[in-house]
């Protein structure tokens, strides 16, 4: 229950969403960018990023991307099969991913 009210930490990348009606901190770490590389057949994440960029990002990209983003926090709700019912619905769930990559890249940006 205390996990509830930590903040993102937003220099690690973290961000916040409601996902299944509990406020829910995730980020994209290394190994969750490996995960969501391993979705999509021969192709690295800035390929996939820069796709989502020109085509936009489909519920099952946003899915893809959220349950990452939760595997990197040791939330159990990425590994549930229940689908992820987002705050907002589909534009929630793609907003809220769109923000975890922009954050995961912002970091690696400012470190150069």
């Amino acid at each position: 229950m205390m996990r509830e009210w930590i903040w993102p930490n937003r220099y690690r990348g973290e961000v916040v969403g409601v996902i299944n009606g509990r406020r829910r901190v995730m980020r994209l770490s290394l190994a969750a960018l490996a995960q969501i590389e391993a979705c999509y057949d021969d192709t690295n994440i800035v390929a996939i990023t820069q796709r989502f960029s020109e085509n936009g990002m489909s519920p099952k990209d946003a899915e893809n991307i959220l349950r990452a983003g939760l595997a990197a926090t040791d939330d159990a709700t990425a590994q549930c099969a229940t689908a992820l019912e987002v705050e907002g619905g589909a534009d929630g769930a793609r907003a809220l991913a769109e923000k975890l990559i922009s954050r995961a890249f912002e970091n690696w940006k400012e470190q150069k």
